[in-house]
This record gives structure tokens, sequence and C-alpha cells, in this order.
């Protein structure tokens, strides 16, 4: 994501500091730092989600498949096209 948009400011719990936290707390932490939270843990964190927004404001989550990486296929939309013909 880093490389896609450079001038969003990114940081992983690990450099935030919050790595070791629990999915409620990191939630408050980045709503209270208006932060919007990306995760990839579609199993928990909707619930973890809806439970905060019930009774107070976040910027949002962003939740995101699991091993799914842009770095993965670096083909461009063009090539798949030629792959399908």
């Amino acid at each position: 994501m880093r490389r896609a948009a450079p001038e969003i400011d990114i940081r992983t719990a690990a450099e935030a500091g919050l790595a070791k936290l629990e999915d409620p707390e990191v939630l408050w932490i980045a709503a209270k730092s208006g932060r919007i939270l990306v995760s990839q843990d579609r199993r928990t964190m909707p619930g973890h989600f809806a439970r905060y927004t019930a009774v107070g404001a976040s910027p949002g989550v962003v939740l995101l498949r699991e091993g799914t990486h842009r770095n993965r296929d670096r083909r461009t939309r063009p090539d798949l096209e030629r792959e399908r013909c």
C-alpha cells in the first residue's frame, strides 16, 4: 500500500505499538486518533466494529481478504486480456 500511495500516512500495528493489543482496544485507539483501521480479520473484526460503533464514532474499518497481495501477480490488465484470447 505504501508504494501505491506514499502520500498516505500508513502505520502497521507493530509500528504503532499495537501488535499485542486486543482488537477492541486497537479499534478504540484508531478511532480516537482519527485513523481508518485496515485489517485482514474478516472473522471477528466486523463484530468488534459493530459493537464499537453502536456506542462510539469511528472513521471506519477496511477489511482485506487474507492472502491478497498486490505484488503477487504483476501482470497488467492488457496482459490478462491477451491471456483470455
